[in-house]
């Protein structure tokens, strides 16, 4: 049995928390890479309005005198982030990225087959400013023909796999059905989407001596619909610019899996609303929360 097969049978949940939180309420290994929530939303209708972390692990390195970006998924976002994700999310809340030990440099060999490096040069990035770069997705393009080598690794990496299927039933490859569902959102689709990547000038401010680097990602809600490998740096104009000293940059967004049975539902409602009151509200966050309420009283009202 696959770990996509065994989610959709599990106890799939969506925790509202700040990232290192979130996170310790999920059954390790369940956490949900942006592909299989990008499949979920297929049928899942309430998840395509909702700005969720996932499981997926932005690295960047210089190798060889190349700037490059890596892009990991479950296995090294647990291996890395996971180890103590609260010092993870404090470093990245200090100073913009979290730094690698040597041991999970290390570590990073090992889980080689789960990473996606690229060089820099080869993504075809666009400056948006000095902080923040990105490629387009023409969400028409569902064989991913006008994308180079390096944008198709990196694209399927969110979007699902060009050459393979999530349910044999299915008409198109994995990402071709996550692009077609993103052609027909709404009353006239969204033809483009974006990814997101730190600018490599701004990124490389903490590459000195050989480090290596890791930042946390989301995906954004389908009004917005992009997928931001940073998780540190302002957004684009189209939203509130934030920072990460305004400490929202790892909080109120929803994290994706099995929930831990050892902790009850109300347990991660009560440790959400105890960071709500502790923490400034952003715009983010509220409307996250909105969501949340309105599914809950919704999902009561049809009980009734």
């Amino acid at each position: 049995m696959s770990n996509q097969q065994r989610y959709e049978e599990g106890n799939i949940k969506t925790i509202t928390n700040d990232l290192a939180n979130g996170y310790k309420a999920l059954v390790k290994g369940t956490f949900q890479e942006a592909s299989e929530v990008q499949n979920q939303r297929r049928t899942n209708h309430n998840l395509r309005k909702r700005w969720v972390y996932t499981a997926n692990l932005p690295l960047f390195r210089i190798q060889e005198g190349n700037f490059e970006y890596g892009l990991g998924g479950r296995k090294v976002f647990d291996a890395i982030a996971g180890e103590n994700i609260d010092e993870f999310t404090r470093q990245i809340l200090k100073k913009g990225a979290y730094t690698l030990s040597e041991p999970q440099k290390k570590q990073l060999e090992d889980l080689a087959e789960e990473i996606v490096w690229v060089k820099a040069a080869g993504l075809g990035l666009t400056r948006e400013d000095d902080e923040l770069s990105y490629f387009f997705i023409d969400t028409a393009d569902i064989n991913a023909i006008n994308l180079n080598k390096n944008q198709k690794r990196f694209a399927a990496k969110v979007h699902g796999s060009i050459e393979t299927r999530y349910d044999i039933e299915q008409e198109l490859s994995d990402y071709g059905e996550t692009l077609r569902m993103l052609s027909k959102e709404g009353e006239y689709g969204i033809e483009e989407t974006k990814l997101w990547l730190p600018a490599p000038a701004y990124i490389k401010c903490h590459l000195r001596n050989g480090a290596v680097v890791a930042q946390a990602s989301r995906l954004y809600d389908f009004v917005n619909n992009y997928y931001n490998s940073t998780e540190d740096s302002k957004d684009s104009d189209f939203y509130a610019s934030r920072s990460v000293c305004d400490h929202g940059a790892l909080r109120g967004l929803p994290v994706i899996g099995e929930a831990d049975v050892q902790k009850s539902e109300t347990d991660v409602v009560k440790e959400a609303y105890k960071t709500i009151l502790n923490n400034p509200l952003t715009d983010e966050t509220a409307i996250g929360l909105l969501n949340y309420a309105t599914e809950y009283l919704t999902g009561k009202r049809k009980q009734s």
